[in-house]
């Protein structure tokens, strides 16, 4: 019996984790050891058990994946446990609610009130792109001269490099970066030329 002792207490955490009670909508940061490499998963949903006393203390949370519900129990005291954190409290008067579809129907129906208006707001891709495009409409025909004219100076550099006292590691390295350099501002400055004259394209025709 002392061995078992000694043995939890070797494995203890001594973590000091926030307060939560079924009901609540938490976040566990979970890591998962795959190979060598080691990463921290969240695992996010409503605590719907608490069991145990103590080291053994056990907590259940429920989420719902693709209108499916799962389950997953976790030990309080495992050294896995990165961080827990409560995104919201809530109001439920059971101890337990497994099996209760109707204490845990509050608590899932803002979960997935959540994760559709997630669903509905604009991707990262689509959010980039618009930031893009304002960033655009607001640069100057002259900005784009700007860098076409850094764009002929890389091409110079580029080939100029060439007659420098150095290795042709050393040139060959400075060639990618000046050519490669040339080639952005081409690009860049070919599609802020592009956008500002689409601009007073528009412009001209309303006016007409």
């Amino acid at each position: 019996m002392d061995l078992i002792k000694v043995a939890e207490q070797a494995f203890a955490t001594n973590k000091q984790h926030p307060q939560f009670f079924p009901g609540d909508t938490i976040t566990v940061a979970y890591r998962i050891k795959e190979g060598n490499k080691e990463r921290i998963q969240m695992y996010r949903g409503v605590v719907i058990k608490i069991n145990g006393e103590g080291e053994k203390k056990r907590f259940t949370v429920r989420k719902i994946s693709d209108n499916i519900g799962v389950e997953r129990i976790f030990p309080l005291e495992s050294p896995f446990i990165d961080s827990i954190t409560i995104n919201k409290h809530g109001k439920v008067r059971r101890a337990k609610l497994r099996g209760t579809l109707s204490a845990l129907r509050p608590c899932l129906f803002s979960m997935e009130k959540q994760q559709l208006d997630n669903r509905q707001q604009p991707g990262g891709a689509k959010k980039a792109l618009e930031a893009v495009k304002q960033w655009l409409s607001r640069l100057s025909f002259r900005t784009g001269v700007i860098v076409l004219s850094l764009c002929v100076l890389c091409y110079i550099f580029s080939f100029a490099q060439m007659a420098l006292p150095i290795s042709a590691k050393a040139k060959g390295i400075l060639w990618v970066v000046f050519f490669g350099l040339a080639k952005t501002f081409q690009y860049g400055g070919l599609t802020i030329l592009g956008v500002e004259g689409w601009k007073r394209l528009k412009a001209r025709f309303k006016r007409q």
